[in-house]
């Protein structure tokens, strides 16, 4: 049995040659936040709480992989995040010597967690001392 080709043919929809450069443009912009968020977000090492949802990271550190780098005069944040949505639950500044040495500065943050996840102590390690922060959460839930 013989076989026909059809060739069957749409008109254009209407305004088809603006959506495709629209959409190829908006995925590549969110691809480029996505990638940028997820790397400008340095983590304090082994600071996630014993549940999960909570860690410590720096919002600027001394690192030239990450921007923004921390400068000489800026005055860098502890800030203690939900691991999941990143919603900042407590901000502590770095009561530390930023200028100490050149290690980035989250290596000289340790966080300790109480087991039930509802305090924890900051210890800042610097080259000539050290000093802690504990915070608890409050009956309204805010450390």
């Amino acid at each position: 049995m013989p076989c026909r080709l059809i060739k069957i043919s749409f008109p254009p929809a209407r305004h088809s040659s603006n959506v495709v450069p629209k959409m190829r443009l908006a995925l590549l912009t969110l691809f480029a936040i996505t990638a940028v968020t997820a790397a400008d977000i340095p983590a304090v090492p082994e600071s996630l709480s014993p549940n999960g949802n909570i860690h410590a990271v720096m919002d600027v550190d001394r690192d030239p992989t990450i921007s923004p780098e921390w400068k000489e005069g800026s005055f860098p944040q502890i800030e203690i995040a939900q691991k999941d949505t990143g919603r900042v639950l407590a901000s502590i500044g770095y009561f530390g010597s930023p200028s100490d040495d050149a290690r980035p500065l989250r290596e000289h943050v340790r966080v300790s967690w109480r087991s039930d996840s509802k305090a924890f102590a900051v210890t800042i390690n610097d080259r000539f001392y050290s000093s802690s922060m504990v915070l608890v959460v409050t009956e309204e839930s805010k450390w």
